[in-house]
């Protein structure tokens, strides 16, 4: 297995910094008493500071005014300032002949032009990160090269535009710039600064951008990193004190390779028969359980022009076949209720329909409102959406989240299905989806995992999704999983309210002592980002007000479609590794491998997902002291994700991400839809977002 790394040497990086109390520009780095203890106890006007600035671009010196000390600094044995000195190296390196700019985690970000250029307006350009790093896999310095993707890059500049779009980039000098912060030495250039293609200006523009899909993106991203390293790097001419000599990409270590336990895959079926593929376990075994509910009535709700879209939905969850007399392809499903194990009974004349999209939501509101619901009976709307929940350009976009309100306000689930999809060739594929996603909404179980290795955890979710519609980020928090994979409770509110945070947990806390008859040993919280110590504060201080000193595992798990590090399995054609693979990138550190190949040959036919990057670490306690994450312990955890990924209830395919994080991101999407911005109380204890 390689990576997507490889050597370089540096020469001797000692030097001298000289050092001040402000941060006056953004130019200026800092150093912390740990780091140079040596000037902390020279200077003992330094006892009341706990960091010092300086800048190692040679054009912003600090003056003579400010200067308090110099310093004779090793770069290398402050391995944090070392990192952001060669970023700067390789920074000025690239600027020379390239566009250049900064990635979202702040390594160099290099714009290199595609050699297929489908527009006349724009030019495409191919987005490469480089993050240099030390002994993470070898015993000396590597760069880790990571391909970002493709952005667009008008060919009119901003001088001879109008352009309504507030926020946006734009290529200033070879830089990436956003258009609020250029200087007026980068104006005096006007004609020559051109803007960066985002949603927005493409709509603007009238810009139709052409997504690139590909089928194997470990394939596509390995060959344009390696013909980035080719002609960008090992045959080029590095000023200073860097050596590219190898470009050939790190082979990881063995023993930095690991599988999570075969009883991690193992989903249980009914009669807790097992499987690894949840389909096929599905498919021949039944669900693990079946709804307790006995008083359940469906009823559809569609424009009134798919009617008949409704009926033929209506005669394929009863099991009745069609003819190709009304030009309905014949298929054989079976019956849902003999899948879910859930009687389809409907509510007689008790659909709802609706004569125009632009008066949907008002009739289908005053519809409701007249239908008689009977109170011993729980109900289930099946919604036939006019508009794909994909389709973010339509203005009638936020009509299927509307209708998701308005029903649970009343106290309703419902499955939502695309018109085009009943009767298409394809609908075989997506009916056991919305089987699944029905009997969970009910109340079944469809799997639940076999063997939960830690089953004195509380396990908590939080995920989050950035609504452009409203321009906030809203977390949703899945509170709480039981041990064995299933949903609990829920909620979701605004990311800059951590005392919700805190107030969720108490609650998950309550309802895991009714369940369990016992207090947990750990509490382990999925992060969608690293959790800051202002974000953990709130979580810590409610435990310890209750008199509980419960260590609080924080699982950070982020995504990593397009950049940051990978491995590739050199002996597979396709180079994904084998799902439940993960390697270890440093302590507490992990990238895990979730797709659905699970052997070892060539016949794989699935989706590549890429890999997950983990990060385990303990919350400080309130008095700000911070526990060491036991190696076993990490290992189970990371296991745990590895389950967790597969206990996801709205497609029998496995995901990547783990429904801890994915499931809170999924509500979160829908809540800033909502009239009301918050979470209907039914709506904490269903389903009904998957």
């Amino acid at each position: 297995m390689e990576t997507n790394s490889i050597r370089f040497k540096v020469d001797s990086l000692v030097m001298e910094l000289d050092l001040c109390v402000e941060k006056s520009d953004e130019y200026r780095q800092c150093v912390f008493r740990d780091e140079l203890p040596e000037v902390w106890s020279n200077e003992k006007a330094l006892e009341t500071v706990d960091r010092l600035f300086f800048t190692f671009d040679p054009k912003k010196k600090i003056n003579a005014a400010e200067k308090i000390y110099t310093a004779t600094v090793d770069l290398c044995k402050i391995p944090r300032l070392e990192k952001i000195y060669l970023r700067q190296l390789i920074y000025d390196h690239f600027r020379k002949k390239a566009i250049v700019g900064w990635d979202f985690v702040g390594n160099v970000e290099v714009w290199t032009k595609d050699s297929e250029q489908p527009y006349e307006r724009a030019v495409q350009y191919r987005k490469f990160s480089l993050a240099p790093q030390y002994k993470r896999f070898t015993e000396g310095h590597e760069l880790q090269i990571a391909f970002n993707g493709v952005s667009l890059v008008g060919t009119e500049s901003i001088g001879t535009l109008d352009i309504q779009t507030e926020h946006y980039h734009v290529i200033a000098g070879n830089r990436i710039v956003d258009v609020g912060k250029l200087t007026p030495e980068d104006k005096a250039d006007l004609e020559h600064i051109y803007p960066v293609i985002n949603r927005e200006l493409a709509a603007e523009l009238g810009i139709i951008e052409n997504r690139y899909h590909t089928l194997n993106k470990y394939i596509r991203t390995r060959n344009l990193i390696r013909e980035f390293i080719e002609q960008e790097i090992s045959r080029k001419e590095w000023e200073g004190t860097l050596h590219f000599s190898d470009p050939s990409f790190i082979i990881v270590p063995a023993e930095s390779i690991r599988k999570v336990p075969h009883t991690a895959s193992l989903l249980c079926f009914r009669e807790e028969k097992t499987e690894v593929d949840p389909y096929k376990g599905f498919l021949n075994n039944g669900p693990y359980r079946p709804s307790a509910n006995n008083k359940i009535k469906f009823f559809f709700i569609a424009q009134q022009q798919d009617q008949r879209v409704c009926q033929y939905l209506y005669d394929v969850f009863i099991g009745k076949e069609k003819n190709e007399k009304n030009g309905i392809p014949d298929k054989r499903f079976g019956s849902l209720s003999s899948h879910i194990k859930q009687p389809f009974v409907t509510d007689h004349n008790g659909s709802v329909f609706f004569n125009s999209i632009d008066t949907a939501e008002r009739e289908i509101i005053g519809k409701l409102n007249q239908k008689q619901f009977l109170p011993e009976f729980t109900y289930v709307g099946i919604y036939i959406s006019p508009i794909h929940k994909d389709s973010i350009e339509s203005p009638y976009y936020a009509l299927y989240y509307k209708i998701k309100e308005i029903l649970l306000d009343k106290g309703i689930t419902s499955q939502v299905i695309y018109k085009e999809h009943p009767g298409s060739q394809a609908f075989s594929y997506h009916l056991p989806n919305i089987e699944i996603a029905l009997l969970a909404k009910i109340g079944g179980i469809p799997w639940v995992l076999k063997t939960p290795d830690l089953q004195d955890d509380l396990i908590i979710g939080v995920g989050a999704f950035k609504s452009l519609a409203i321009g906030k980020r809203y977390i949703g928090s899945a509170f709480y999983f039981s041990q064995k994979g299933t949903f609990c409770n829920c909620d979701c509110f605004c990311d800059d309210d951590l005392e919700s945070i805190a107030a969720q947990l108490r609650k998950a806390m309550r309802l895991y002592v009714s369940n369990e008859r016992k207090l947990p040993k750990r509490i382990v919280i999925h992060y969608y980002k690293t959790m800051s110590g202002k974000e953990a504060k709130p979580i810590v201080n409610m435990l310890y007000s209750q008199g509980l000193d419960i260590p609080v595992y924080v699982v950070t798990i982020n995504k990593t479609e397009e950049s940051e590090v990978l491995a590739f399995d050199t002996d597979f054609e396709g180079l994904m590794p084998v799902s439940g693979t993960y390697v270890e990138l440093g302590k507490g550190q992990f990238l895990l491998f979730n797709n659905t190949r699970y052997l070892m040959d060539n016949e794989f036919k699935g989706k590549y997902h890429f890999p997950l990057k983990i990060k385990i670490a303990i919350a400080p306690d309130a008095g700000g002291n911070r526990r060491t994450v036991g190696e076993e312990y990490a290992h189970q955890l990371v296991a745990q994700v590895y389950q967790f990924s597969r206990m996801y209830w709205k497609s029998v395919s496995q995901q990547n991400l783990p429904v801890t994080v994915k499931y809170p991101e999924m509500m979160a999407q829908i809540i800033p839809f909502f009239n009301s911005k918050v979470l209907p109380a039914f709506g904490k204890k269903n389903l009904w977002f998957i």
